[in-house]
């Protein structure tokens, strides 16, 4: 009876994990996601994603399925904004996921090994511990809100970056082409929430643009990720013949999301990294194929420039840049910060005057724009820590060579640049996250301590098995 029950365990354990890397399981966790966004209930459509992880981090050895509930449960909730109050009362589902955490670490335990990166964030981690020395106090320096980002952007990612460079087995799928996956599927669940958006004000689009774009409070963060997905399409396209034009074609749509959020740094930036995404799969194209992919650029850029002329007008007073709106004042306070402690910074618990009164409760001293938030809050510490991991980021997806490692590279550029004018990665969930565990994939893309501990993993399966059977 005994031996009959742990094979139908084993049995339903194995068809459970066959769906996490089969063809329904992201189309039907999309779905779920959109029932509960529709009916306005996210936070219940959140533990529903959270209890699947957990229940992913319990049968799987491989923590690769969990990213694509994860980014799920990241953008659903954007529309949410200022919502602290809300979540705080769901903090006991966070203790029991994180129970789920530990149990998986103990259960699943490889001989953990580190990478390239791993000591360019223990430097970030350290400047970000130290930022503020001598200036700020100790309440504010051990406040929650503070410790929160310490944690989040310093220690978080080493603990993120050693779980899945050591626990992204991919025994039945190709880890790269899953991944492409995974970033067009949040792409399409984007410009899912878009559609919603634009159907429920439509009314207020006609009559009054600058008060729907307003309106739009999650505009920054969609376009972000969003930026963060598009190289992956590309990817996707350039590695497939079968679908290779389905995903150019899907790349536009994307692109037109990108506007349709009306963020200026998200537009702007957008078309900066379209550009450079054809110029990826033009590099990754056959002479025939590149032939198609002119006309449908020269196509592409002739629609553009029409629908630029005809709407004009909107184009020119979403784009308008003025030398007083917040952002300068903000910029002009980030360098002060700098004068006033420019070895250690102001620290990630600084509380400024720009945004003292109206700042978001729960979330950090924004200032941005990622190279005045190093040099204000970290000061020359900060920078320093910061010129070395990015120096090292950028050396690891240029050295590879690999189409899926230069799709990461402008997967980061992404990123990188919509950080110039906002918190980017320096907000740990769910940037900083995404970022640390896409170098993680590049970076385990054909290594030989990949291989090593996909195999020591595959022959670990094998004893198991071979033991319940006997």
């Amino acid at each position: 009876m005994i031996n009959q029950a742990c094979l139908q365990y084993k049995s339903n354990d194995s068809l459970l994990q066959d769906f996490l890397y089969s063809k329904l399981y992201m189309p039907v966790l999309s779905v779920l996601a959109a029932i509960f966004y529709l009916a306005e209930r996210e936070p219940d459509g959140l533990i529903l994603l959270a209890m699947i992880i957990a229940v992913i981090l319990i049968v799987s050895h491989d923590m690769t399925p969990i990213l694509f509930p994860i980014l799920l449960c990241s953008v659903m909730v954007l529309r949410m904004y200022n919502s602290f109050e809300i979540w705080i009362d769901y903090w006991p589902f966070a203790i029991l996921l994180g129970a789920t955490i530990v149990f998986h670490f103990a259960r699943y335990r490889p001989s953990y090994i580190s990478g390239k990166l791993f000591f360019p964030i223990v430097a970030v981690a350290a400047a970000v511990s130290i930022g503020g020395a001598f200036s700020l106090t100790g309440e504010a320096y051990f406040a929650p809100m503070t410790l929160y980002y310490t944690l989040g952007l310093g220690f978080f990612p080493m603990l993120i970056y050693l779980a899945f460079y050591n626990h992204m087995i991919p025994t039945k799928y190709s880890l790269t082409e899953y991944i492409g996956k995974t970033f067009m599927y949040t792409a399409a669940f984007i410009i899912f929430m878009l559609s919603v958006f634009y159907i429920q004000n439509a009314a207020l689009l006609t009559e009054n643009f600058t008060a729907f774009s307003g309106k739009l409070q999650m505009s920054n963060n969609l376009s972000t990720n969003l930026l963060i997905a598009l190289p992956f399409t590309f990817y996707c396209g350039a590695a497939s013949k079968k679908y290779r034009w389905l995903c150019f074609a899907y790349s536009v749509l994307q692109l037109i999301a990108l506007i349709a959020t009306t963020s200026r740094s998200g537009i702007v930036f957008g078309i900066i990294l379209y550009c450079a995404c054809v110029v990826y799969a033009y590099r990754y194209s056959d002479k025939r194929q590149r032939i198609g992919l002119l006309t449908f650029s020269a196509t592409l850029i002739i629609l553009c420039v029409t629908i630029a002329g005809i709407f004009h007008e909107e184009l020119a007073a979403l784009l308008k840049i003025s030398g007083d709106e917040s952002r300068m004042s903000l910029y002009r306070e980030a360098i002060e910060c700098f004068k006033e402690n420019p070895i250690f910074g102001k620290g990630i618990g600084y509380r400024g005057a720009v945004y003292n009164k109206k700042g978001v409760k729960g979330v950090m001293y924004w200032f941005h724009g990622k190279p005045f938030q190093i040099i204000a809050s970290l000061g020359l510490s900060g920078v320093a820590a910061y010129a070395y991991l990015e120096i090292s980021r950028v050396r690891l997806t240029v050295s590879k060579r690999t189409q899926y490692s230069h799709a990461v590279l402008l997967s980061y550029i992404g990123l990188q640049l919509i950080s110039l004018v906002n918190p980017g990665d320096f907000c740990p969930l769910p940037y900083l996250f995404i970022l640390t565990v896409i170098l993680v994939t590049a970076e385990l893309e054909h290594t030989d301590e990949y291989n090593v501990q996909a195999a020591k993993n595959s022959y670990t399966s094998l004893q198991i098995e071979n033991h319940g059977d006997t």
